[in-house]
Parts: C-alpha cells; structure tokens; sequence
C-alpha cells in the first residue's frame, strides 16, 4: 500500500484502548499512586509485572521523572539476568572515579560496562546521575539485541545518526512513540515504552565480525563484517513466546527469537481478539495474566461525511487510500467460507459496501503481505451512568465484579447493568475506570445490542447555540465552534431554540453524539407560599414565610421586610380562593413566589425601612410570581378544578380551561397551613376530586400544557399516580428515630432509582409497593391498592405481587415474559427497559435451588428453565419495568408449600432434593388397599395434595406419565388434584393413572413413578413403613 500513514491520530487508537479489559496483574502497575498519569500503561504494566521496573518513594512511578545514567544500567541489567541476579551484582572496586563501589548501582553499571553496552566519558568518569537521551538509551537497548556498535558504527562521530536508523527501522525501538524525538532526555515512561519494544524485538547475530584495525585514538574499523541476521530457533516452544514470526533460512522455515524469549521466558504474550473484536495482545508472567491491550492498528480514519460506505473509507484518498487489491478480506484464514472481517461494534458485517454513520471510526489491520485483512467499526452513542456501586453481592464478587454500574438513554430509559469486570464478559462495561466513573458521568458507548463493547467519558461543551442545522447528520455551533452530528444524536437535536443553553455531547473525535438542553426552563426556582407572617423580635417586626418547593420540601424562612414593603407599594395579592391581602399588614395571601438570598440595598427600601434583620437567620427576597423572573419562562393560571381528575387523565379541567398533562407534570397537593402541613408530591399523574384552588404553571411558549399543578385546600382528596409509587425491597428494621427507619432498600418507581440512606416514617414498615407522599424530608409509604391489577392486566400502569414467572423469551429480537397469577397466565408481556432486583439474603439464595443471585433477563431465564419456580413482585409501565425476585424453589417443594398454603395437610414427611420428591408414611401409609378411593388411602391423598398444589403454585401445566399427556380440568369435582387426560373428564385422573401402576403396596416397599412435568423429569416415591 503506498503512501499510507500507520495511524492519523494517538487519541482515536485511545478511545480504543480503553474499550478492553484488564485484569488483575502479576505486580500490579495500578497499584501506583500516580498510575492515572502515566500515558503508555501497557509499556507499564507489563514492565512492572516482568520485575524491570518498580516505583520509587510513595509508591509513586512518577512517569513524567527524567530518567539518568545510573538507572538505565540498572533497567539493562534486569533486562539481561534479570531482578533477582541483578541485584545480586557487585564491584569488588569502584568501575568509574565517580562511581563507588558500594554505590547501589555500581553492580549493574560494572556489568554493562563489560558487556559493551555503556561506557563512560573518556575521562574515567561515568555521570550516573546525568540524564538520558532517547537515542543513548536506544544505543543501549540496541548492543542488548546484539547489535554490534562497532560493525553497526554506534560509536564514533556518526552514533546518533547510525543509532537512530536502527532504532526507528528494524528494531522499531519507537514504536507508540514515534511523536518524540530522540534527541530529548526520556522520562521514566518513555524508557518504559522503548524498553518494552526491545523485548518484542529480534535478537541478531554475526556470522563473521570481520577483521578488526586499530587506528590512533582509539577508533576501529571492522572490516569485512558480515550483516546482522535474525536469532533463530527450530524448537517452537524456545521461540514463540512473544512471536510466531518465521524467517528462511538454509533452505528451511525456522522461528525468530525475540529478546523476552531469551531473557525474559516467564513473559509470555498471545493475540486475541478485544469485545469489538478489534486485535488484541494479551500478556501475562509465571501464568498470571497482567492484561489484554489493542493492538495498533495499521491505519485509522474517522468517517466525516454522509453516505459513506466500509469500501469509500478504506480506497477513498482523503481516508486510507488503499488500492482495491490491497484489501484481501476473505483471505486472512484457511479457507474462504465468505466471512469478510468486518465487524461493526462487535457484529460481523460481510459487505464492503454497508454504509457507516458520520463520526464513526474505522481501524484497518494488515496481514503480513501489507493487505488489510481486517476492518473494525466503531460506532458510538450516549449513556449516562444513573447508578454505580461498590456493594457486591457474594455471586458478583465470585465472578471478579468490583463495581456495578446502571446505565440509562437520554430519557432515562434503562440501559442494562454491567460490571467492571465479570466472568461472563457480556456483563462487563470495557473501559471503566474507577476514577472518572461517577453516577451522571455522561459516556460515549458503542453497543453491541444490550452488551457493552467500548466505553469512555464523552466530552462535553455548554452554550446557546448561534448556529444549527436540524436534521440527521447536521451540525450545531455554541461559542463559535461547529460540531457535525454523528448521525441523529440523542436528544433535542432537531427541535433547537436559541434562547436556551444545551449540553452538547461529543465523541472523542468531536462528533455529536447527544444534545441534553435546557429546553424547558427549570422549575426549582418556583415556590408555593402558604402564608407569609410576622413576629415581633426586639422591637422590631420580623417577616416569615412557609413555603413548599416544587419538589414537595417544606421550610418556614424568614424574607426582607424591605422587599415586602417594596412589593406591597404596587401589589394586592389574590389567591385562587378569592381572598385578598397586603404583605406589609401581615395578611398576604398563598400563592407562587421566587426567592433569592440577596438582600435589597438600603437605598431601594422605602422611607422608614430599616434593613437591619433582628433574628440573626438567613433572610430571604420574596417577588410574587408575576413580578419575578419566573414570569419571562413560565405563565401561571390560578384557579379552581372543575372536575375530578384522575391519576391516568390527560387533562386537567379547571374554571380557566383545560391543560394537558402528561408523565412530566409535577404535582402537589397541599393541605391546610401552620405546623401539620401535609403535601403530597408526585410526577406524571395524581387523583383528585373536589374543587379545590389550584395553581397551574405553563411554558412562556406552551401555554396549555401543565408543567406544576399545585392543588391547595383545608382537606384534599388525592391519591399518587403509578409514577409515585415505590418498593420496599425488604422489611425496615433499623430505627431511625422513635417513629422512622433508615433503609437501602426503597426502589422509586419513577426512575428506577435506589437511593441510600432514605428515612421512613412508621406508618408501614413491611416489603412491597407503596405510594408515598413527603413528611418533610421522610417518606410517609401509604397502601397503594387503587394500582393493584390482577390478571386481566391489558398494560395499564401498576402493580402485581407474588406472580409465578412461567417462562421467558425472546419473540421478533425483545424480550418477553409469561406469568402465572393463581389458576389466570399473563401471556406475552413484554420487557421494557427492566430492572430486576433479588430480594433474597444471600443465605437464601445459597441454599436454594437456584443459587446464583437473578439480577438480569438473562438470569431469570436461567432459573425459570434450571427448572426452579421463581416468584416475584412485578411492576408494569407499558411493558415490565420493575421485577423484584422474592423466592426461588424447585417444583417440587414449591408444590409442597402451596398445598400447605391451600389447607392441605399431608398425612406422609414430604421431603424435596430437587426434582426428586419422597413421600414416607406412618403405619397409616400401610393400612390401605389398592385402587381404592383417595379418603381412605393416605398415600395416594397426599399424592393428590402434592399434584395439586405443583397446578396451583404455577409449577406446570401439564404432565406426561406413562405416554398420556394430563392437564389440569378446571370444571373438575376432586378436592386434591383435577390432572385428568387432556385435561377433557374426571374419569381419567392422574392419581387413578398412578395408583393403578402401583397396584397393591406392601409393607416395607418403596414405589416410585417418574412424571415429566413441563418437559422436565421428576420422580415421586413413596415409601411404606415395615
């Protein structure tokens, strides 16, 4: 290929590079307390891992450190003999006048001064302590492969020069650092980087070095040398560590030899391939992996146009500029089964013309003959972490997770959850780091359906836009900039107004991937007052005012009398009842207000104001809604309800019109005033019947629809909307006070969220779905029966509790579910963004059938087929969005419970080890004749109860005996067990079917039948007492 820069920018391969997964090392370089500044982590890593380089004082590896004279010997040596040896080396006498012989290095310094590989000034002396240069550094490195520097001419006037045509060709010394020069002095990090390149290189060797001719002053000409060749090996096991490479030679293919594979056998490293499916190296020492790394691609480039195709990208001059016969596909593996080697985000794409998307990056990999054998896309879109957590479970810790991170869409959809590192790799989130994952860092993540294939902090930039295009692929400029659109971003992208500032999110490349604005004004700045008081303090009134946010917080604080009397000089305040007042006489009336914590000058009070504040708190300006800036983005309606609203309505019905209300309006309720304030606070809908005031806030631009609907009255009549409903995952139990409990365990429904530390009043205690209002700061959880559905669900919102999972699957790509609620199924409900929580304590779920915690769909389809009978309390939003597992348990016990629960006692000790289920009876058992009727034979009555109860709980729906097929007959008269031979008449019953093939039991026998329940084999045996 001709003309091809290796790679156009360090930055694209980095947002690569932070796509893989690294595990934990041999000697971990992470340990490093400046690790995050050190930019060739690779290099690092495994250097460190290898023994040749450690950290210094503090634990620090200080990477941007300039590396001296000494600590280079020092590098070589451990290099060559490796730590243990090297630092075993001594010097009987000082090597250099500058140099003692107990100095630290004076060992490493004596040996590579014998070996040829460092010298010193000419004037007996060494300068350990003087800093190092890449190209002297590289002259080190090089007579370490072999090189010799008398045949190579690395000494004498021309080094530097011959030095660094070896160092920058055959042996790629500079390799992931060809930005700098060889002429500076190198960092600790840099020396890490060249040094790691030597230990991929080849070693060489002479076959002949020629004749030798002294000239004064110590010059040397070697003359008739022969050319340096490749270190070979025909034993595979002594050559391939590192490289597989081969070379010809005599005739024959035989192996190269690379330093590491000679000096450094312990250092091994393998190519694989990273989640994209982009090349990877994989390095491990003494077997202990240290971490899998990209590997640099031969060529990258970003798609910065429309309508650009794999092909365009890879022949397109402006981009790689490969020649259509350099691209050879279908040819990187024996034989051609008409795969291309292409990948998108991890997916295989067999076309070369598949167009790409604007801001996508493109990363092509040659074979050995310079061809590109393969092409990797990278395509990237936005995801915020809602929640991240240290708090592992015994299974997440067990499958090497540390941390566990939820991500959501723009509009908080629910993205899945994965770790930073799991054993199921379909679960990780490649590229997380501690250190910049935070809960409402905004990524660039490229998706491979629900796995996570690459991931990095996004960069950011806020501003009114002065400049937009609205369309797919368009652009929009803030402060002067223009940013292209990858495509169509997430987010307001083609709805701009220029009034408004935006977040706008961008890859790595620069390309828009979300515009997150403030495309509605903010509601936090609106307050509703309930009354606004005075009090006198030292003579002098002091002015208060109660108030709700619009977030349902109540405080009393105290406001600027000057402000009031400002305000008063030109305002009668009017509430929705009718009642009128002045602020000044104490008499104001409720309503919307702002407040500011700047206090008014005292040369805008008015005459006889004094603008000293008597109580010593925090004080407060007031400015009714109409005269505060609220008014330049909201409107505001006050008025009456004039019919009943209930929490699913899209309408609210006020004397002053009707308003649309959707999932975003906030509402309040808020009863009566003074100290036993009651306010109720939900999003997206609240039932309300009367005709209480009510406060309705609009958009400046959208004046019909309800953005705050505040309802005030004496007594309210409300109840939340589905969106105010919460879980309680577990029963409360730790005290907070006398009458409230702290818990971690309260999910809101809203958004899906758990946060810590919520405190709750005593009202209700106890795991399961509430509707919750505010108590200032606590949550009061209130019985939420009017959301309760039952089987006849049709996807409204709400709730159900203690459904059976009968079966999960996919249809059309998406995920679905069928329940079980008592005798009813709920077929075909479909996962909507689902979070699924395991209520179980961790004993619970060690001990029980499935013991794995069930954090997943996938999970949760496991379980259901291992079989076991999962249970769960499951909440509905177009779809399942919440699902908490309360138990899990084989078939068999789980029919041994419900028949419990039904009011059946068994007469036998029913015992359960999986799908075997063990009936051993008293001498009642004994006392029974065959084929008689159930009442009077025990056995066969508790083998009705057990049949019974595996119907009722869920656990089948039918089941195959003796090559019949039984279904439960819902119109059947039997007590115990309504199995009848498809399910069609009471005359051919399961338990007759089963007593017949026992026949006459005798005392002392074990008999056992084997039932294929729902596909699945279980054995039932009874046991009859000698």
């Amino acid at each position: 290929m001709k003309n091809l820069k290796k790679v156009l920018s360090l930055v694209l391969a980095l947002a690569m590079a932070l796509s893989l997964m690294t595990a934990a090392f041999a000697a971990d370089a992470s340990d490093y307390k400046d690790y995050s500044k050190v930019t060739y982590k690779e290099a690092v890593d495994v250097m460190t891992a290898a023994g040749i380089f450690n950290g210094g004082d503090g634990n620090n590896f200080n990477p941007d450190a300039t590396l001296n004279r000494e600590q280079a010997a020092k590098i070589i040596t451990y290099m060559l003999v490796g730590q243990d040896a090297a630092d075993k080396l001594t010097a009987s006498i000082a090597p250099y006048a500058d140099v003692a012989a107990t100095r630290w290095s004076a060992g490493s310094i004596a040996y590579c001064t014998n070996e040829g590989i460092i010298a010193g000034d000419g004037n007996g002396r060494f300068n350990p302590t003087d800093p190092v240069t890449g190209t002297q550094f590289a002259k080190m490195l090089l007579v370490a492969l072999g090189y010799d520097p008398q045949i190579e001419q690395l000494v004498g006037n021309s080094w530097a020069i011959n030095v660094s045509k070896l160092a920058l060709g055959d042996a790629d010394l500079d390799d992931g650092m060809e930005e700098i020069a060889l002429s500076v002095n190198l960092t600790r990090e840099q020396a890490a980087q060249m040094a790691f390149n030597a230990m991929q290189a080849t070693l060489v060797e002479y076959e002949d070095n020629g004749g030798k001719i002294e000239l004064p002053g110590g010059i040397v000409i070697v003359t008739d040398p022969s050319k340096a060749t490749p270190v070979t090996s025909k034993v595979k096991a002594d050559a391939t560590n590192i490289s597989d490479d081969t070379v010809v030679m005599n005739g024959g293919d035989v192996y190269t030899v690379e330093f590491a594979e000679k000096y450094c056998k312990d250092l091994k490293l393998k190519s694989s391939t990273g989640h994209m499916m982009q090349l990877t190296d994989k390095w491990s020492y003494k077997s202990a992996t240290i971490g899998e790394y990209m590997t640099a691609p031969d060529a990258v480039a970003v798609v910065d146009d429309t309508d650009k195709t794999i092909n365009d990208i890879l022949t397109g001059s402006s981009y790689m500029d490969y020649s259509s016969s350099d691209i050879a596909l279908a040819e990187n593996a024996e034989g051609d089964d008409g795969s291309k080697y292409i990948y998108i985000n991890g997916v295989e794409q067999n076309n070369l013309n598949k167009e790409l998307t604007q801001g996508d990056v493109v990363y092509a990999y040659e074979n050995n003959d310079g061809d590109v054998a393969k092409v990797v896309v990278a395509h990237y879109t936005y995801a915020k972490i809602d929640s991240i957590s240290d708090n592992m479970s015994t299974s997440e810790e067990n499958n090497g997770a540390s941390y566990r991170v939820k991500l959501v869409d723009i509009d908080d959809n629910n993205l899945g959850t994965f770790y930073d590192d799991y054993d199921d790799t379909s679960k990780e989130l490649p590229g997380f780091d501690a250190s910049t994952y935070e809960e409402g860092t905004v990524l660039a993540v490229a998706m491979n359906g629900k796995k996570a294939v690459a991931s990095y902090v996004a960069d950011v930039v806020t501003g009114k836009p002065t400049s937009v295009k609205e369309a797919v692929n368009g652009n929009i400029t803030i402060d002067g900039t223009k940013y292209d659109y990858a495509g169509a971003p997430a987010g307001n992208y083609d709805n701009i107004d220029f009034d408004k500032e935006y977040s706008v999110y961008t890859t790595n490349e620069g390309y828009v991937i979300a515009i997150d604005g403030a495309s509605a004004a903010n509601l936090e700045d609106i307050y509703y007052v309930t009354a606004i008081y005075n009090e006198t303090t030292g003579g002098e009134k002091v002015y208060y005012a109660q108030r709700v946010s619009s977030e349902g917080k109540v405080d009393t604080v105290e406001v600027e009398q000057g402000a009031l009397e400002i305000i008063a000089d030109s305002t009668t305040l009017t509430n929705a009842t009718g009642a009128s007042g002045n602020i000044s006489d104490g008499k104001a009336a409720a309503g919307l207000y702002e407040f500011s914590d700047k206090k008014v000058a005292e040369t805008s009070l008015g005459t006889g104001t004094s603008a000293e504040q008597k109580s010593g708190n925090e004080v407060y300006t007031i400015k009714p809604f109409d005269a505060s800036e609220l008014d330049d983005d909201f409107d505001q309606t006050v008025t009456k309800l004039k019919s009943d609203i209930k929490a699913t309505d899209s309408t609210l019905k006020t004397n002053a019109g009707s308003f649309y209300v959707n999932d975003e309006t906030v509402y309040l309720a808020v009863e009566s005033q003074g100290s036993k304030i009651d306010v109720t606070y939900a999003v997206g809908g609240l039932k309300c019947t009367g005709t209480p005031a009510a406060y309705v806030v609009t958009d400046e631009d959208d004046s019909k629809t309800a953005r705050l609907v505040i309802f005030a009255g004496d007594s309210l009549s409300t109840s939340a909307s589905t969106e105010n409903i919460v879980y309680l995952a577990d029963d409360a139990e730790q005290k907070a006070s006398s009458d409230t409990y702290t818990t971690d365990d309260l999910w809101l429904m809203e958004d899906l969220t758990n946060p810590a530390g919520i405190i709750i009043t005593d009202d209700n205690t106890n795991q399961g779905f509430y509707t919750y209002s505010m108590d200032g700061d606590n949550y009061k959880l209130e019985d939420a029966n009017d959301l309760e559905l039952n089987a006849a669900y049709d996807d409204e919102d709400g709730y159900m509790s203690g459904l059976t999972i009968e079966s999960v699957y996919n249809k059309s790509g998406k995920a679905y579910v069928t329940f079980v609620d008592n005798d009813s199924y709920l077929d075909d409900v479909k996962f909507n963004g689902v979070t699924i929580i395991d209520t179980r304590s961790e004993s619970d779920i060690d001990n029980s059938a499935y013991p794995t915690e069930i954090i997943s769909v996938a999970d949760l389809k496991d379980a259901v087929e291992t079989p076991c009978v999962v249970k769960a309390d499951v909440y509905f939003d177009n779809g399942v969005t919440f699902l908490a597992v309360t138990s899990v348990d084989s078939k068999g016990q789980n029919a041994v419970d419900q028949a419990g629960d039904d009011g059946y006692n068994f007469v036998g000790d029913i015992t359960v080890n999986d799908n075997e289920v063990t009936a051993t009876g008293n001498n009642s058992y004994a006392t029974v004749n065959p084929s008689v009727d159930a009442s009077t034979a025990p056995y066969i009555a508790d083998l009705a109860r057990f049949l019974g109860g595996l119907y009722r709980s869920g656990s089948a729906s039918t089941i195959v005996f003796d090559g019949k097929t039984y279904k439960w007959n819902a119109s059947g008269s039997l007590k115990g067990s309504n199995w009848t031979e498809n399910g069609e008449n009471d005359n051919d019953t399961l338990v007759k079917a089963i007593d017949t093939k026992w026949g006459t039991v005798s005392a002392g026998n074990e008999y056992s039948v084997t039932l294929t329940v729902d596909g699945v084999d279980m054995t039932y045996t009874v046991v009859i007492p000698a």
